[in-house]
C-alpha cells in the first residue's frame, strides 16, 4: 500500500513534467506529497516519506526490487485498460489500447504483460505530448 500511495504522487508529476503546459513547481509537488501523506495516514499506512524526493526514492527502490511480470499485474492492467477504453467509441478502442500501451514506461508495460507498442506510435505520441507542452509555453509568452 505504501508503494501505491507514492505512485499517486510521483506518476502524475512525471506525466505533467513530460506533457503538461509546464513542469510542476516544487510547492505543487510538496502539496501533492502532503495531501497523499495525510490520506495514507488516515488509511493506517506507516512510514510514509515526508517529501516528494523521498517518495520518488522509495518508489524507484521498490520497483527495482519488485517490478516484474506477474499474472496479477496483467489482470489489473486489463481491468484498467477496459475501464479507460470504455470511454471511447468502440471503433477507436483497438487504437486506444495500443496508444495507452505506448504511453506506459517500458518496465511497467512488461510487468503488466502488455505487448510492446509500435515504435512509430510511441514516437508520435511522445512528439504530440512535447508539442502540446511547447504550445503551452507559447501561450504564456
Amino acid at each position: 500500500m505504501l508503494y501505491v500511495l507514492t505512485t499517486f504522487v510521483t506518476e502524475p508529476a512525471r506525466v505533467i513534467d513530460l506533457y503538461g503546459r509546464r513542469p510542476l513547481r516544487p510547492v505543487e509537488r510538496e502539496a501533492a506529497c502532503r495531501f497523499w501523506r495525510d490520506v495514507g495516514r488516515r488509511m493506517g499506512i506507516r512510514d510514509i516519506p515526508d517529501s516528494f524526493a523521498a517518495m520518488v526514492e522509495l518508489a524507484r527502490a521498490y520497483e527495482a526490487e519488485h517490478l516484474h511480470e506477474a499474472e496479477s499485474n496483467h489482470v489489473v492492467a486489463e481491468g484498467a485498460l477496459s475501464a479507460m477504453l470504455g470511454l471511447l467509441p468502440p471503433s477507436l478502442a483497438p487504437f486506444g489500447r495500443t496508444a495507452l500501451s505506448a504511453l506506459l514506461e517500458p518496465p511497467v508495460r512488461r510487468a503488466c504483460g502488455l505487448p510492446e507498442a509500435p515504435r512509430p506510435l510511441t514516437w508520435a505520441l511522445t512528439g504530440l505530448g512535447t508539442a502540446r507542452r511547447g504550445l503551452g509555453t507559447l501561450a504564456r509568452t
